[in-house]
């Protein structure tokens, strides 16, 4: 999307990606087609500056300013129009570095104190906040959260945890992992909706981590296979 100066912040919802300058206010939205060409729909310079983190549920997104504790919901229709819903005072939420969404929820998190809550956007496009986690741990520099899970990791430690988000915005933890390589500098996650017919096979998502040091970028593909959990210490992947 071209213009001067770069974007800070792209957010994908379900057939669109926003594009925005958090120092700026400039935004703009996007679609790639079923040939890979990225089109631009709209632009914006309206936007209020600031917005440090921004994520998408279906068409929906949640902005989080940090530095103010505030957040506004908004929406972006088939034509790729973008319009805010509501925005909400710093009395609303706490003080978070990380937002990211899995399933149908987005959850908040701070790297540097600990500590987590969860939160929702009905259909209206109203904010609802539904739990605190005061016990989530410190240091998690990189949270993704695919289709179904959440995945933790940090790349100074060669530890990962995965979980999953339960009803009413509750949360889990699945399974840690001890022997996790350290260096990676982005997870990425694709969410892939699960099919709704039985005779089809089940989507899972891919998660991408990417080590720029070594040029190193694993790809864990999911695709067409589901997690046996039967045996809680040694999960495996079947078809």
């Amino acid at each position: 999307v071209d213009r001067i100066s770069a974007w800070t912040h792209v957010a994908a919802t379900e057939d669109h990606l926003l594009f925005y300058d958090t120092a700026t206010g400039e935004a703009a939205t996007a679609a790639i087609d079923s040939s890979g060409n990225l089109t631009v729909l709209q632009r914006y310079d309206n936007f209020a500056p600031g917005w440090t983190n921004i994520a998408a549920i279906q068409n929906r997104l949640l902005f989080y300013n940090a530095a103010t504790a505030e957040l506004a919901t908004a929406e972006i229709d088939a034509a790729g129009n973008h319009r805010f819903i509501s925005f909400l005072s710093p009395s609303s939420t706490g003080s978070w570095t990380t937002l990211i969404s899995a399933q149908n929820t987005f959850l908040f998190y701070n790297e540097t104190g600990g500590g987590g809550a969860t939160a929702q956007i009905d259909a209206e496009g109203n904010y609802v906040p539904l739990q605190s986690f005061l016990g989530l741990s410190a240091g998690w520099a990189q949270i993704a959260g695919t289709q179904h899970h959440v995945l933790f990791y940090s790349p100074g430690a060669n530890f990962a945890v995965t979980g999953e988000f339960l009803e009413e915005g509750m949360y889990r933890d699945l399974f840690g992992y001890a022997d996790f390589s350290t260096g990676w500098t982005h997870v990425n996650a694709l969410k892939v909706e699960t099919l709704v017919y039985p005779e089809q096979p089940v989507l899972d998502p891919v998660i991408d981590l990417i080590r720029p040091e070594d040029l190193l970028n694993l790809r864990v593909d999911c695709r067409n296979l589901q997690l046996d959990k039967s045996d809680r210490a040694n999960p495996v992947l079947v078809p």
